[in-house]
């Protein structure tokens, strides 16, 4: 029996608004009372982060005796500048895409899947736009007070990665916004650990990061690139 993405329930906004936490706490329930009470049967909730180790374990039904634990982790960028070239981009072109974009499989999807393949360039300016409005849709509505919060919390993840330092927590996320975009944004390590989600989110808070304080929209930020 395999849960798919079953964090999504109470990391979207959408479906944390509509009663997904209680949904998760159920399922985490089901899955341990059908995983203790079946004759080798294991059950497998899947996830894309870390969120769903913390979230299991905030329900108080699934502990650390109840679960093993497996990750599996992106590809070398050897691996992955290798499979663009296969599907027929140049040696740089390649190279591009994997400096500005990192080597996460969720990112680099329709270059490496879509029959039509994507302008390098365009693609590379298609996820720095998404990237953007993820950032703009994190930071919008939010108090002053939690506004502050997450903008230092992201600068210091920025820090954490340009200089070596230890990450920072996933307690530090604020209350407000556990249940938002954040998780768009930012990628829960195993160790509860925040880093950006790809290269090109860093990059995008490193150079629009006035402009989203600003409240600028997706337009300007593209006239300023």
């Amino acid at each position: 029996m395999c849960t798919s993405q079953m964090h999504d329930l109470v990391k979207d906004s959408r479906f944390a608004k509509a009663g997904g936490a209680e949904i998760f706490a159920f399922l985490a329930r089901h899955l341990v009372d059908y995983g203790t009470s079946k004759k080798l049967v294991r059950p497998i909730a899947a996830g894309s982060s870390g969120q769903l180790k913390f979230s299991l374990e905030d329900t108080g039904i699934v502990s650390g005796e109840r679960y093993e634990e497996y990750s599996l982790g992106d590809p070398s960028e050897d691996v992955v500048c290798a499979a663009l070239q296969n599907r027929g981009y140049a040696a740089a072109e390649a190279t591009k895409i994997v400096t500005l974009c990192g080597t996460r499989m969720r990112m680099l999807e329709k270059p490496l899947t879509d029959a039509r393949l994507p302008d390098a360039g365009s693609f590379i300016a298609q996820r720095e736009i998404k990237a953007l409005t993820q950032f703009q849709s994190l930071l919008q509505g939010l108090t002053p007070a939690d506004t502050k919060a997450v903008v230092s919390l992201i600068d210091d993840i920025e820090l954490a990665e340009a200089e070596g330092r230890p990450r920072p927590s996933l307690g530090l996320i604020p209350v407000a916004v556990k249940a938002a975009d954040f998780s768009r944004v930012v990628f829960i390590t195993v160790t509860g650990g925040l880093i950006f989600q790809s290269r090109i989110h860093r990059r995008v808070w490193s150079k629009h990061r006035a402009l989203l304080l600003a409240g600028q929209t997706v337009a300007a930020a593209d006239e300023l690139r």
